[in-house]
């Protein structure tokens, strides 16, 4: 009897040191102890009930994160409210484990930034860098708009410091969206040489990482100060050179066509397009052609609402952007800003501007109910509520 006493108290002793060494590592997963590299983000982010584990105790840092589990981390970080019990039927997504934070996903528009995207082609594979950029940039452009205009500031001289940004469409939402996550210090380089990989894939502890730096940012405001914008050098270099053509040039250019000109070209296309003409996503067209640094002369194709808006400022502002002629797209939320020939997108759908009024604006558009329609009146407090972005062709 003593043996068997003294045996089951051996027994309770080895049990108890062996949960103590678990323990004294501080670690909620086995496979990511103290000394893994994202152990205080993914630390973090667990406690906050932001990410959960793969099962078994462990998180899988290496393993790809595909979009629904990108798309749930952040609906518990940042919508943890707006999660419902059970999504609601009928969605393409309704019988799926992440039902409920798709649908937050596509209420909050997650992607609204990233070009050629939808929740649904990304949920079930791993989540590319510039597609994850587009949701950064979406999340943090809802939540704190001073941060979005401190990123501004530096935009330009961001986008100088990455060195395969060539390689993205610079009219595109992606390279906007890859630029901004780089401005505001939450997704940063693969290399030293700061280069994007937007085709590249993230992983779990990856994703942890920059849902931690995204919730600070939010929190605090507080973003790298970034790279001074070349502003200086160039006004130095150049004014020496050509000191009296200097302004005679740019006067006739910086200031582009007039609204009312811009006007007349795009209700002009009514007559080619009149209320009802089907558009759906299946109409295409190329964008505005774009010089790159290299010289060469790039186009995306868009589809839907997306392309009408481009048919009509590619006739109402013509040239090639970035040329010199016209400036390339410039982005912005700012309904007080807003002109005749924008391109206003929000809630995953874009107009184009016939009308700007103190607090609504009156548009033509694209794919509205599969046609093409003039004249639909929006409200400001709509539009500034649902995503409002700008995207003007006007030089700035």
């Amino acid at each position: 009897m003593r043996k068997l006493i003294s045996l089951l108290l051996c027994m309770v002793l080895a049990l108890s040191m062996s949960v103590s060494a678990f323990a004294s590592t501080g670690s909620s997963f086995s496979d990511v102890p103290q000394n893994h590299w994202a152990y205080q983000y993914v630390e973090r982010a667990a406690n906050e009930g932001w990410v959960t584990g793969v099962g078994n105790g462990k998180f899988n840092p290496d393993g790809m994160v595909t979009g629904a589990e990108w798309y749930t981390m952040v609906a518990r970080t940042f919508y943890a409210d707006r999660i419902p019990n059970q999504a609601d039927g009928g969605k393409w997504y309704s019988d799926k484990w992440y039902a409920p934070y798709m649908q937050v996903a596509e209420e909050h528009n997650f992607n609204m930034y990233y070009d050629d995207s939808t929740n649904q082609a990304v949920s079930e594979r791993p989540l590319t860098r510039a597609e994850m950029a587009g949701v950064v940039f979406s999340i943090v452009s809802q939540k704190r708009d001073d941060v979005y205009l401190k990123a501004y500031k530096v935009f330009e001289a961001t986008a100088n410091t990455i060195p395969d940004l060539d390689s993205v469409d610079i009219q595109s939402n992606a390279y906007t969206a890859i630029v901004y996550s780089y401005a505001m210090g939450i997704i940063t380089g693969v290399d030293d040489k700061g280069t994007f990989d937007g085709d590249g894939l993230m992983s779990r502890a990856q994703a942890a990482v920059v849902l931690c730096r995204m919730a600070d940012v939010i929190e605090t405001g507080v973003i790298p100060e970034g790279p001074a914008q070349p502003e200086q050098p160039e006004d130095t270099t150049e004014e020496p050179v050509t000191p009296p053509e200097e302004p005679e040039q740019p006067t006739e250019t910086v200031e582009g066509p007039t609204e009312e000109e811009v006007y007349n070209k795009i209700i002009a296309l009514k007559e080619q397009y009149p209320d009802g003409t089907p558009w759906g996503d299946d109409k295409t067209m190329e964008t505005l052609p774009t010089k790159l640094s290299t010289g060469e002369i790039d186009y995306v194709i868009v589809r839907g609402c997306a392309a009408f808006t481009e048919m009509c400022q590619a006739e109402a502002f013509g040239g090639v952007a970035g040329t010199g002629k016209y400036p390339n797209v410039t982005s912005h939320r700012s309904f007080d800003e807003i002109r005749v020939g924008d391109d206003v997108g929000y809630d995953n759908h874009s107009v184009i501007v016939l009308e700007k009024k103190s607090d609504s604006i009156i548009v033509a558009e694209g794919n509205f109910n599969e046609a093409v329609y003039w004249g639909r009146e929006i409200q400001r407090d709509y539009l500034e509520t649902h995503g409002l972005i700008v995207n003007s062709r006007y030089p700035r």
